[in-house]
């Protein structure tokens, strides 16, 4: 009887060791939870931890963490500085500039992009002559103008999107350009097929019209392509917002797409 007492006697000492023991390592862990840890502090936190009793604390957290880091934001926008971020989809800025800010930055950029779209009246007004000749190449110009301003903002988005997310910088913007450029070499001559047999089943129409609408169709969608991966680089280089980019390419491809056309009826059609 004697040695079954001692046996239970310390079986009680080690269960009060490891209780001890258990909550020596978990109370420093609260501890450090209070003051804030750092991402560095815990990814050192063993594994073999009750981090999972402490879920609450971590979550408290993180709010915290978050909550610092928008105040930090909102200073720095305040003071007119846009810092670069590699922002994971989850996390949310809130917009810290004012409606009149906001207005003005957006109004000017659209102002000025009317104003320099309006040079397409120059282009048609030149060309007038040619295009009274073949009024079929008007009934088309929306068509033209409209396809590359499409294929172009395809690109100027996926490179806004890539810049944003810390996929593409001036250091990998060659290969982005470069793959971007083997797509509008796709991209333009399927167009172009489609383009061929939509003017081709429109009533009205010379062979001659045909193949000035179907090469201006597949030169406007290449060098969309190509100019809508490279103008979000060029603004992300000289510190303009990239985001203008995508409203940017639709107006260079209104004024590109009518002379692209204008050309090539200059060459292909013979006007008297």
């Amino acid at each position: 009887m004697r040695g079954i007492h001692i046996s239970f006697f310390l079986s009680i000492l080690f269960v009060l060791f490891l209780q001890s023991s258990s909550s020596s390592a978990v109370l420093p862990m609260a501890l450090r939870l209070r003051k804030g840890v750092s991402d560095l502090e815990m990814a050192t936190i063993p594994s073999e931890l009750p981090i999972d009793q402490n879920a609450s604390q971590l979550q408290k957290l993180l709010e915290v963490s978050r909550h610092r880091e928008k105040k930090l934001l909102k200073a720095l926008f305040d003071a007119g500085i846009e810092p670069h971020l590699d922002l994971d989809d989850e996390i949310v800025v809130e917009e810290s500039s004012s409606f009149y800010r906001n207005l003005y930055d957006r109004s000017r950029w659209l102002i000025g992009l009317l104003l320099f779209q309006s040079l397409s009246s120059f282009i048609l007004h030149y060309n007038e002559k040619i295009l009274q000749s073949h009024p079929s190449l008007i009934y088309f110009l929306t068509m033209l103008v409209g396809a590359g301003g499409n294929a172009g903002n395809q690109a100027t988005v996926r490179g806004i999107r890539a810049i944003a997310i810390g996929k593409l910088s001036l250091e990998t913007a060659h290969s982005f350009v470069y793959s971007e450029l083997i797509m509008a070499f796709a991209i333009s001559g399927l167009l172009g097929i489609f383009g061929f047999f939509r003017v081709i089943l429109s009533a009205g129409c010379t062979m001659s019209e045909t193949a000035t609408i179907t090469t201006a169709l597949v030169l406007i969608v290449y060098s969309s392509i190509a100019v809508g991966a490279v103008l979000p680089i060029l603004f992300y280089k000289f510190g303009i917002d990239p985001a203008h980019s995508s409203t940017t390419i639709q107006v260079l491809m209104d004024i590109a797409g009518v002379l692209i056309v204008s050309s090539i009826a200059a060459i292909f059609l013979s006007v008297v």
